[in-house]
């Protein structure tokens, strides 16, 4: 995953710590949690919005559009890539959640090469499988 890049200095490491804690409590809290989510949660750290493209560009695949180098920054961080998983969800998702691109949405991945425009895969972020924790019922005392 990258972003479209423009020159400018990257965040402090505190701040990038700071920001991506923030995401992947949030994911821990909510599970199932959606790009919009996550922006609006980053918003009070970091700048969020801008003009930069969230995607995987040897797919030609859009994860987020209309964000900034920073925001990029948080959800490419190694904190962020070890603790959350990315799943493919409905479209529907964003719908509710009041927020879709303007792009063709990718149904699936290529099957070889990558898309010839720009697809938008809506995703969702999990905390990866090995952190989870089974529920587990109890009975009364």
């Amino acid at each position: 995953m990258s972003m479209t890049h423009s020159p400018r200095m990257p965040l402090a490491p505190d701040i990038l710590a700071q920001a991506a804690q923030v995401v992947i409590d949030l994911v821990r809290r909510n599970d199932y949690v959606s790009m919009v989510e996550i922006q609006r949660a980053l918003e009070p750290h970091i700048p969020v919005t801008g003009n930069a493209v969230f995607q995987m560009p040897d797919l030609n695949i859009v994860l987020w559009a209309g964000v900034t180098e920073e925001f990029g920054e948080v959800m490419a961080s190694e904190l962020v890539r070890n603790a959350l998983d990315v799943k493919s969800c409905p479209l529907m998702v964003y719908w509710i959640d009041g927020t879709v691109l303007n792009f063709p949405v990718a149904e699936r991945l290529p099957k070889s090469g990558r898309y010839r425009q720009p697809h938008w895969a809506p995703v969702v972020f999990r905390i990866r499988q090995q952190e989870r924790r089974p529920l587990v019922a109890r009975g009364r005392d």
